[in-house]
């Protein structure tokens, strides 16, 4: 699950606005009705989601992954307080929309301001088209990244996979390995995500 927030002009850095009859639009009504009872949000179990922010568009617009911290309705508009999270890069929209089947986001979704739930694992598709696009280490000296042996991909999601069996009922532990591993897909390729195992 994560919150998809788009809106037209981009978020500030820290607080912005949005209109309460946008919130969980484009979303699906049984994912709808866990995050809101008689039509009031339910804040805290949506805090707990990561958060990608959207600006409108298609192009070479940047989104970013963080985390609602507050929120507050008031009228017609909802107040958000929130941060982004330095460890995950910006995506351009142009990347997004790419991906915007394994993230259940519509094409229309791009150009209107909204904030939907979405059933999708935003970490694991990330990890995964991290991992296809060849990139040369940052850390490492390696003559040509494409000779990096071809199942590194294997035991990539393989360490998701048993990071997602040790840490079942920590998410936010799981989330931050997946974090470190996506990170590392692109410098290194290298499967931090293991190191998960580790963790009493």
């Amino acid at each position: 699950m994560f919150n998809l927030l788009v809106r037209a002009g981009g978020w500030a850095e820290s607080h912005d606005t949005m209109l309460a009859s946008r919130a969980l639009s484009y979303t699906d009504q049984h994912v709808a009705d866990k995050y809101q009872t008689n039509d009031k949000l339910d804040f805290p179990a949506l805090f707990s989601l990561p958060t990608l922010f959207v600006e409108e568009g298609y192009g070479d617009e940047t989104a970013r992954i963080g985390t609602i911290t507050r929120a507050r309705s008031s009228g017609r508009h909802i107040y958000l307080d929130y941060y982004y999270d330095s460890s995950v890069p910006s995506i351009s929209n142009k990347n997004i929309k790419t991906l915007a089947s394994e993230l259940d986001i519509d094409d229309f979704e791009f150009s209107t301001t909204h904030w939907a739930v979405k059933e999708r694992d935003i970490f694991k598709v990330l990890l995964i088209n991290a991992h296809q696009r060849p990139s040369r280490p940052r850390v490492f000296q390696i003559s040509n990244p494409e000779n990096i042996e071809s199942n590194l991909g294997t035991y990539i999601l393989d360490g998701t996979k048993a990071c997602r069996h040790i840490a079942r009922d920590r998410p936010a532990l799981r989330q931050k390995h997946l974090r470190s591993t996506i990170l590392t897909t692109f410098s290194v390729r290298s499967v931090s995500c293991w190191s998960a195992g580790r963790i009493g």
